[in-house]
């Protein structure tokens, strides 16, 4: 079956932007070059992965498939938390509060997992609000948005004197969660497939506002580099509003058709699997954070070929 060979490609190079950002790439060569990337355009991944999800959601809406793309998604979840369960199913104590700690864990996504709870809890949200109009769709998702942007920020640049307030507003499921990360860019592709703007649109229009985004977005990290230098893991990046969907839609827009068998699921495998040899490698091997990212996309391309051949049989595995 053909397929857009342009998105597929494009997945595996948002992936690949993935491993880098948590293998912290050029971290040994220039804080600055390492901030510019890691904190500023690979961050372009992980929300261009939710305007995908979106974007394909809705036809499964309409044909009222939803049921069914949410359960894989579900199963999916399950089968890569299971696998990840060394790492994080470790209870110290058999108290409440650990107890309470795990349950945070199995309901919020381990570490880069993270992202299949917000396409559940995003698309979940989505069904109860089908017969919203499309501008309140909008309205919200740019609100929650900003929202993000505006704790992110908060985080980084201001102190409370309640140092409760402080710790709360640091801690990463503050800014990036289901409402404030994954639903507004979710919600951004559902909505561009449903208006169907990006078949009006051709290729000039997002060129141009994929270009202006990407300097905005190096310049807004340049901007956060000069201020903070040593601050890493800002997700929640203002520009990122005009550069993942524009992005998005002049790489579906270049439609360039053809069929590379299972390449689509390269890019779903080297997202789940990269984590468990960035960790590995980490405990054994004392890398440069460059090499460690070498070492890291290898691993994780060859455990991908073997992921996508074993997904013939087990497909709920990719």
């Amino acid at each position: 079956m053909s397929r857009n060979l342009a998105l597929d490609l494009f997945k595996v190079v948002l992936a690949l932007m993935v491993v880098a950002l948590h293998s912290r790439f050029l971290a040994d060569v220039s804080p600055l070059a390492m901030f510019l990337t890691v904190d500023g355009l690979f961050r372009i991944a992980v929300p261009i992965f939710f305007l995908i999800s979106g974007f394909y959601f809705y036809p499964a809406m309409v044909k009222k498939h939803h049921v069914k793309w949410i359960t894989r998604i579900v199963l999916l979840y399950a089968f890569w938390m299971l696998f990840y369960a060394y790492f994080w199913f470790r209870p110290t104590s058999f108290s409440g509060a650990e107890a309470l700690r795990l349950t945070g864990i199995m309901l919020g996504g381990y570490y880069h997992l993270w992202y299949m709870v917000g396409i559940i809890g995003s698309a979940l949200l989505l069904v109860s609000m089908k017969h919203w109009p499309l501008r309140y769709l909008f309205m919200l998702s740019l609100g929650a948005f900003l929202l993000g942007v505006a704790v992110q920020y908060t985080a980084l640049y201001y102190r409370f004197s309640d140092t409760a307030v402080n710790d709360l507003l640091s801690r990463p499921e503050s800014h990036r969660n289901i409402l404030l990360l994954a639903f507004p860019f979710f919600c951004g592709g559902f909505l561009i497939s449903k208006s169907g703007i990006h078949t009006r649109l051709g290729l000039r229009i997002p060129l141009i506002a994929s270009v202006v985004g990407i300097l905005l977005l190096v310049t807004e990290a340049y901007l956060n580099y000069d201020a903070l230098h040593q601050v890493e893991g800002i997700d929640n990046l203002l520009t990122l509003i005009v550069v993942c969907p524009a992005l998005f839609i002049l790489i579906i827009n270049l439609d360039v058709r053809g069929n590379i068998p299972h390449l689509a699921q390269y890019s779903t495998a080297i997202y789940f699997v990269h984590v468990f040899f960035l960790f590995t490698f980490l405990k054994f091997f004392n890398f440069t954070a460059s090499l460690m990212t070498l070492v890291v996309l290898c691993a994780s391309l060859m455990a991908a070929y073997v992921l996508v051949q074993a997904s013939k049989r087990f497909t709920f595995i990719l």
